[in-house]
């Protein structure tokens, strides 16, 4: 699950980049996303759980909402952003939007000083069409009360992270239409490589990268660190040891609790444990559970079957003394291969299901 966990935030924060695209300057978006990116990592602590990086990614609330509370710290400092006048197209999921040239002014004409309109907001047109939207920063009575304090500048001198835009090569810049507001803006298959952009089956790639090519999760190796398993996956691990326990305990001659055998109860326990573990799929949690189940009732009366001439006693009595001579090994051999499964999912985990969308859905 570790790389699911990687995903997810490598997913938001392509979502973050993917809103600030057009919004902030090249050099604004790209150290927002890297403080974005490390404040990830420090509330996630080294988590490889995907319920815990879900919650924490949810902390931080809408890229949207994000993003305007960036454009207001950036208003707050003095620090300059896109003019104004810079519009970018709206996302469609019909394709890509052409822009059309502005007129030019006639001679002796003064133009008008860019700047915000009055009562115009965040979507006020430019020139009459309502098709564009501001990419400067808007009012402060429009951002409401923040639940999240703003993120930390990062002093450090970090590479930016996998949501930058792309670098041509041999110039060592971005690429046209990765992060310059007025390149992408003006580029007529610009849009289409966004998530908003249409395309077939509604299909696209993430900002910062080319169409058709999406961001990927780097590669994870097959065998991980068994040292982070232990230290980050503590239940799992405890599930695992009681099912080893009950197996372990199957030829020592116990007492009995009340009415039932000390191995079963103890299989009982660990059944709980891992059943309540988010390390496996639910599949996997029962196929494990109910192995030595199925080993200790199926395998031994198969086995009974067969050795019961060999046994002492006739009909009946012969098969229940071959069924409790070998349903005890049925048993721990069932909860050895449920310990294997579990633990072989455990470091090598299956990659995650695609994602589903309906017809005609667009983010």
């Amino acid at each position: 699950m570790i790389e699911r966990a990687d995903q997810l935030v490598l997913e938001y924060v392509s979502k973050v980049a993917d809103a600030a695209h057009g919004v902030l300057r090249p050099e604004q978006r790209l150290d927002f996303v890297r403080r974005l990116r490390a404040r990830i990592e420090q509330e996630r602590r080294g988590s490889d759980d995907p319920v815990k990086v879900r919650k924490v990614i949810a902390r931080f609330g809408d890229p949207a909402e994000l993003l305007r509370r960036e454009l207001r710290r950036l208003a707050e400092e003095g620090r300059p952003v896109p003019a104004p006048g810079v519009r970018t197209p709206p996302r469609t999921p019909f394709g890509p939007v052409t822009r059309r040239p502005a007129a030019s002014p006639p001679s002796g004409v003064r133009p008008r000083p860019a700047g915000p309109l009055p009562g115009a907001g965040p979507r006020a047109s430019a020139g009459g069409n309502r098709a564009w939207r501001s990419a400067g920063p808007a009012p402060p009575d429009e951002f409401g009360d923040s639940a999240t304090e703003v993120m930390p500048a990062i002093t450090g001198d970090d590479p930016p992270t996998a949501a930058g835009p792309p670098v041509r090569p041999g110039t060592g810049g971005p690429a046209p239409g990765a992060g310059d507001p007025g390149a992408g803006a003006a580029r007529p298959g610009a849009g289409a490589g966004r998530p908003g952009a249409g395309g077939p089956g509604g299909r696209s790639a993430p900002a910062g990268g080319p169409a058709g090519r999406p961001w990927r999760v780097p590669p994870v190796a097959a065998g991980h660190d068994l040292a982070r398993v232990l230290r980050g996956r503590r239940r799992e691990m405890l599930g695992l040891a009681l099912l080893a326990l009950a197996a372990a305990l199957i030829p020592f001659p116990l007492p009995y609790v009340a009415i039932f055998p000390v191995p079963l109860l103890v299989w009982a326990l660990a059944s709980v444990v891992v059943l309540s573990c988010g390390g496996w799929s639910y599949a996997g949690r029962v196929s494990a559970v109910l192995a030595p189940v199925v080993a200790y009732a199926a395998g031994g009366a198969a086995l009974g079957v067969v050795r019961a001439p060999d046994a002492p006693g006739t009909g009946l009595t012969a098969f229940a003394n071959a069924y409790f001579d070998v349903s005890g090994t049925m048993f721990v051999l069932g909860t050895v291969a449920g310990v294997l499964w579990l633990g072989y999912r455990l470091v090598s985990p299956p990659p995650p299901p695609p994602r589903r969308r309906t017809p005609g859905s667009a983010r």
